[in-house]
């Protein structure tokens, strides 16, 4: 079906054919008006709906013989017709119009939440049919062009049916092919499996699979993947075997050149099976520090804590099991094959001298020496690894950076508020990113598509101010030469974003009001009312309540602007997205100056974490400019950072010296960053597992705390 869909509507009364445009439209719908049965015959003619609501009782030609017509012209079937019909309307004429093809009707005066609930409901319907039938053409070309060998046959073995793809594979004809035994296109030698298969499969349990090589009808080796299904009858007791084969041959020779490419990889290969590492190639063992025989030698727990940061995952991926549907005691030529069943994830190693590694694995469910396992193959992407990490991070809310629990506080109020209509108030210190989560909003929204006009109220004088939000008349004063138009009619059908609301006069707080009320307003000169279907998304830094008390901003625009209100936290309480940002921000840099993102030491990010942050992300960008400056693209350390951070980190008072509230929140943070993780939070504090554990039962810190 076209989207959007098009509705034909049909009625004498101009007045209801109006209305019911205009609210059809305002659903996203398509429309064509016509005002008489032979208008709606012309116009259904030349673009056939999707859709009729129809006004029985008109005059020339009603309702019914309109309908009844519709129906008769080529594809008009399966369009949906509602009749629109008076409450004197009889029963009679009613079914007269089911008989005429009608799908429903809805009687005058109607409301239109039901109406459009069923201009939905069977235009779903319609949908659903059209993709039913789709389906069902689909299907049968798969039926009648099936490439895979097919075949049927009983319980003593003796085949019923085999499809045209089979018969070409093993070359025979029909009738030499029905009526043969199944156990005459397997090998000898696995015909004690194949009796096995069959034995267990029952009509709770009715798929089994195997692969073995035959000769063709060619005399050619080939290899064979079969999938048996038992074919139950009413009763339960298996009556017949449907087989479904492929050729798998390429797949098997392909295998067996992965083998002899294995250990020349440039990738990072590892199998692990039962929590242990059978085998590494070179590369895993350059990346972990450790050779083939002692990674072998690590036990699960050992093996595990090569990921500690990412232990949860890793084990995951290490204990994946194979596909459901491949038999669990199928034989495989190879010593390790894939399974069709996989994962991937970003895991750091910690390798033997210390340093972390950035994975980019791929996890693949396999067969190795007839037991279950998990095939990693990685490549080493620790430079580009933060890069990507911020990039992932931002999904739908476009240039935010940010994955600490405040943030994702604000990306869900912001993912549902988007589609809602009402204004939103954005608070927030300067710098915490209101602007940003502004086009978040709106690029999240059903206004998508509309303009986004942003107008920061603090900027224009109080007189250029209400020329600019509403637009004036020529001559409405002095250098008035020209009609123009203001922010809020340019934002029609999209988003205005008014910064630092707080600054509007109170008499343009009277007119925003009467916009957010009822969206109408008046250009400066003009007594004309517009409207605008703009919405407003406001933002402030000021404490707009104590404002409102202080006579100082509009109380009932205040209420009317919090009903979906934002809090976006300063970077001081965002301490696990201090280091993202930071990376970020000297990537960005070394973008823009065509250079290899530089090193940055670890004492720089303690560093930063510790700042108070008053000037929040803008600070950090600022600061993040000047050592990348000074540290002429290459590694940052501390002495490339402002001065104020190198003096604040002077008079800083040492770690074991910090009083118990600043541990206390130190501690805090850290697990917060990691999500509960203390291994994770031990190493972020620089501390062991056990020394975090005394200091949070010292002050008694429980996992409330960081939830």
């Amino acid at each position: 079906m076209a989207h959007p869909p098009l509705i034909l509507t049909v009625d004498d009364n101009h007045t209801n054919l109006g209305m019911l445009n205009m609210m059809l439209k305002d659903q996203g719908y398509d429309t064509r008006a016509a005002a008489s049965g032979f208008e709606a015959l012309d116009l259904a003619a030349r673009e056939t709906p999707d859709l009729v609501l129809l006004d029985i009782v008109m005059p020339a030609l009603n309702g019914i013989d309109t309908c009844r017509r519709l129906k008769a012209m080529p594809g008009f079937q399966d369009v949906p017709v509602i009749f629109l019909t008076a409450l004197r309307t009889g029963t009679d004429d009613i079914l007269r119009g089911f008989d005429a093809g009608a799908a429903d009707y809805i009687t005058k005066p109607f409301v239109m939440a039901e109406l459009l609930a069923r201009v939905r409901t069977h235009l779903n319907l319609r949908m659903s049919r059209e993709a039913l039938r789709r389906s069902e053409r689909r299907y049968r070309a798969v039926v009648e062009d099936q490439t895979e060998l097919i075949c049927r046959f009983s319980p003593d073995l003796r085949i019923s049916f085999a499809n045209p793809a089979f018969r070409r594979c093993f070359r025979r004809v029909r009738g030499k092919i029905v009526g043969a035994g199944m156990r005459d296109f397997i090998p000898e030698e696995r015909h004690a499996e194949f009796t096995r298969c069959l034995k267990a499969m029952s009509s709770e349990h009715p798929l089994r699979a195997m692969e073995h090589p035959a000769v063709d009808g060619e005399g050619r080796d080939r290899w064979f993947h079969w999938v048996f299904r038992a074919l139950p009858d009413d009763g339960g007791d298996i009556r017949e075997f449907q087989c479904v084969g492929r050729d798998v041959t390429e797949r098997v020779a392909a295998e067996e050149a992965y083998r002899i490419l294995v250990d020349h990889s440039p990738q990072g290969l590892a199998i692990f099976a039962g929590g242990r590492i059978v085998f590494a190639n070179p590369m895993m063992c350059r990346v972990s520090g450790h050779d083939a025989e002692a990674l072998y030698a690590l036990s699960e727990t050992e093996v595990v804590d090569l990921f500690a940061q990412d232990a949860d995952t890793a084990r995951m991926l290490i204990n994946r099991p194979p596909a459901p549907t491949q038999a669990p005691d199928a034989p495989r030529r190879a010593d390790a094959v894939a399974a069709p069943a996989g994962g991937g994830a970003r895991l750091r190693l910690i390798s033997r001298d210390g340093a972390v590694r950035v994975l980019n694995v791929q996890a693949i469910a396999t067969r190795y020496r007839g037991g279950r396992a998990t095939q990693f193959a990685f490549t080493d992407e620790t430079r580009l690894s933060e890069l990507e990490a911020i990039l992932e991070r931002r999904g739908d809310f476009g240039r935010i950076i940010g994955d600490s629990p405040a943030m994702r506080r604000v990306y869900r109020l912001a993912e549902r508020f988007a589609d809602m209509d009402g204004a939103v108030l954005l608070f927030g210190e300067t710098g915490t990113g209101k602007e940003l989560l502004a086009e978040a909003l709106h690029r999240l929204s059903r206004r998508a598509e509309g303009p986004l006009i942003r107008v920061n109220c603090a900027a224009l004088s109080e007189n250029l101010l209400e020329s600019e939000l509403f637009g004036h008349a020529r001559g409405a004063f002095t250098g008035a030469e020209t009609n123009r138009v203001g922010r809020f009619e340019a934002a029609h059908g999209g988003t205005l974003f008014l910064d630092e609301i707080s600054e509007l006069p109170l008499h343009l707080q009277a007119k925003l009001l009467r916009v957010l009320d009822s969206g109408q307003f008046d250009r400066v000169g003009e007594s004309l009312p517009r409207h605008s279907d703009a919405r407003i998304i406001a933002a402030t830094n000021q404490d707009l309540a104590r404002r409102a008390a202080a006579g100082l901003f509009r109380s009932d625009l205040f209420y009317r602007l919090k009903v979906c209100a934002i809090d976006l936290p300063p970077l001081r309480e965002r301490g696990a997205d201090i280091r993202a940002l930071t990376s970020h921000f000297t990537l960005s840099l070394a973008a823009r100056h065509h250079r290899a993102p530089p090193e940055i030491a670890e004492p720089v990010f303690q560093m930063l974490e510790r700042h108070g942050w008053p000037g929040n992300a803008r600070e950090l960008r600022n600061a993040m400019e000047y050592a990348y400056a000074l540290s002429g693209g290459g590694p940052i350390s501390p002495d490339h950072l402002p001065p104020d951070f190198l003096r604040g980190a002077a008079q800083a008072p040492a770690a074991d010296g910090d009083s118990d509230a600043a541990r206390h929140r130190r501690i805090i943070e850290a697990l917060r960053w990691a999500g509960g993780n203390k291994s994770k939070a031990a190493r972020r504090l620089g501390v062991s597992r056990g020394t975090l554990y005394n200091q949070m039962a010292r002050l008694g810190i429980t996992a409330p705390d960081w939830t």
